[in-house]
Formats: structure tokens, sequence, C-alpha cells
């Protein structure tokens, strides 16, 4: 019975997330036009702001790919050892968490090394 709300949920969840993209990328550029900016200026800017949201992607995942391999590793090393299978999930969830908190401050410590300092090259 539980099972037939999962789908549900997880498409509740889904049409939440996109419905809130939406809603913060239109309220951005109702603020810019706010502003006063012409399209030509938006344009530009929006697209500064992506390129510099983008600039470190590929390394903020290979640092979580490496937590999450050291975790699922390690849980299953110590699951082997004490005969409990729960170490193997802890760690994985844990060390995923700890890649995340990782690669956002080496990304954040990168960023500062760039000439512009705002992630522009």
């Amino acid at each position: 019975m539980i099972w037939v709300l999962v789908p549900i949920i997880f498409c509740i969840t889904v049409a939440a997330v996109i419905m809130t993209v939406v809603y913060f990328k239109s309220r951005e550029k109702q603020l810019l036009i706010e502003k006063g900016m012409s399209y030509q200026e938006m344009a530009d800017f929006l697209k500064s702001a992506k390129k510099s949201r983008e600039n470190f992607l590929l390394l903020k995942l290979g640092v979580i790919i490496i937590f999450f391999g050291v975790g699922m590793g390690a849980g299953m090393l110590l699951a082997e050892m004490t005969g409990y299978e729960e170490w193997i999930g802890f760690l994985i969830v844990t060390m995923t968490g700890g890649g995340f908190l990782a690669a956002h401050y080496i990304s954040k410590r990168e960023e500062a090394k760039l000439p512009s300092g705002n992630g522009d090259s």
C-alpha cells in the first residue's frame, strides 16, 4: 500500500523543483528589467552568471565521486570486518556529504584565484 505513494510523491517533488527553477529565473529577469537594463545588457549579464556557475562543475563532480567511492569502499570493508551491513549505507551518505562540502570549499578557493574574482575567464 505504501509503495503506491512513492511514484506520486516523486512526481510532486519533480514538479515542485521545476516550478521553483522557473519561478526564480523569471524573478531574476524581472529584477533586471526593474533596474532598467537593456535586452543586450541583460543577456550578457545572465550569460556571465551562468558561465561562472559552471566553471568548476567537473572539479566538483570529481571530488564528490571520489568521496562516494571512498565511502562505499570503507563501508564494505567495515561491513566485512564487523558483520554489520549498516556501515555501507552510513558511510556512503556521510562521505558523499563530506564530498559536497569539500567540493564547495575547493571551488570557492579556486574561484578566488581567478583574476577577476567572480568566476569569469
